[in-house]
């Protein structure tokens, strides 16, 4: 035997270690609160930036105008609060 021993009650996985979870329940509800705050600072922060550089687009005269911009975002968005939601379920 080496000189390292181990008991039971202080051994620590390392997800725990590391994320402080300890249940299966603990994980989805971060992961999926992961994937919501993210498609929350997506929607927010894409739509602001669009609003920014309202002028410049129209100008452009380019065939993906204000509409196809907004709803690409809000589908990005809509795709990643999916994903929060199916994480914390699944």
């Amino acid at each position: 035997m080496g000189t390292t021993a181990f008991r039971a009650k202080s051994w620590v996985s390392a997800s725990e270690a590391i994320h402080g979870c300890r249940t299966i329940a603990e994980h989805k509800l971060v992961g999926g609160g992961a994937f919501l705050g993210l498609a929350a600072y997506s929607y927010f922060s894409g739509q602001s930036q669009l609003e920014k550089q309202k002028a410049k687009i129209l100008a452009s005269k380019s065939m993906f105008g204000m509409r196809s911009r907004r709803l690409g975002i809000t589908g990005i968005s809509l795709g990643l609060a999916w994903l929060g939601l199916w994480r914390m379920v699944k």
